[in-house]
């Protein structure tokens, strides 16, 4: 899915941000966001400054390397994958903001709606959300391996 957000963002000229965070959850949360190309540039040292500040040291995984390699099942981290293959990861869970990936992407150097920053300032009614879901599935149409129609 990665891969088909990726094309589907890059049509739409942008790139794809995907971050992950094992945390407090029973479950697993990746989001996938897709950020303007002129912003591509900024997003390690965006990441990298925001954790200082928190005081969260994120090391850096080789080209190689994959969270997997380097979590063990069920252990807390967050891991962001970069347009530019920079893998970013800690395991450093102890007073991790649990919006940290949205807070950096909001940010003013980033996305510029540092009030988006908290998933609950983002809820819609459902109309509105349900026009949305439907032009993202037509977007994102050209790129779905699921779709049952693909002859592929």
């Amino acid at each position: 899915f990665k891969n088909a957000f990726t094309l589907a963002a890059d049509k739409a000229g942008k790139v794809l941000v995907a971050f992950e965070r094992n945390y407090r959850t029973q479950h697993l949360q990746v989001q996938l966001v897709p950020v303007p190309k002129a912003c591509s540039k900024g997003l390690k040292s965006a990441f990298q400054s925001a954790a200082q500040v928190a005081g969260i040291e994120l090391g850096v995984l080789g080209q190689e390397e994959e969270v997997w390699d380097v979590v063990n099942e069920g252990a807390p981290y967050f891991y962001v994958e970069l347009p530019d293959g920079t893998k970013l990861f800690t395991r450093q869970m102890r007073a991790f903001p649990l919006q940290f990936g949205r807070e950096v992407l909001a940010s003013s150097e980033i996305l510029n709606c540092e009030e988006k920053a908290d998933w609950q300032a983002c809820k819609l009614d459902k109309e509105t959300e349900t026009k949305l879901t439907k032009a993202l599935q037509e977007r994102f149409r050209p790129f779905d391996f699921t779709d049952a129609d693909d002859s592929d």
